[in-house]
């Protein structure tokens, strides 16, 4: 199909630029690991309610869930290793997100 290899073209050129793999970087380290921690570890892989409202609430509830498994990870670990090269505790830089 002659649009389709148009397109596929056209995407792989974009991907190949530096501005393209630099934002295609990004999406690595940003969502994509919170997404799978959700979804292997808490099997969150859909939304149980409906409307805008009630699907905020619950993957509000679903990441503070997260970050609270996050956070007892980290207090589990001895004192030496809570620290980052700064000195403030990797807990205190847990933040928990409300939408």
């Amino acid at each position: 199909n002659a649009n389709w290899e148009y397109f596929k073209n056209k995407a792989k050129e974009q991907l190949s630029s530096e501005v393209g793999q630099s934002i295609y970087a990004q999406r690595k380290i940003d969502v994509e690991p919170i997404f799978a921690d959700l979804k292997v570890h808490l099997s969150f892989n859909r939304l149980s309610v409906r409307g805008l409202e009630n699907a905020k609430i619950e993957i509000g509830l679903a990441l503070m869930s997260n970050n609270l498994a996050e956070l007892a990870r980290l207090l589990s670990y001895p004192a030496e290793y809570q620290k980052n090269t700064i000195g403030i505790p990797y807990f205190m830089e847990i933040s928990i997100v409300f939408f």
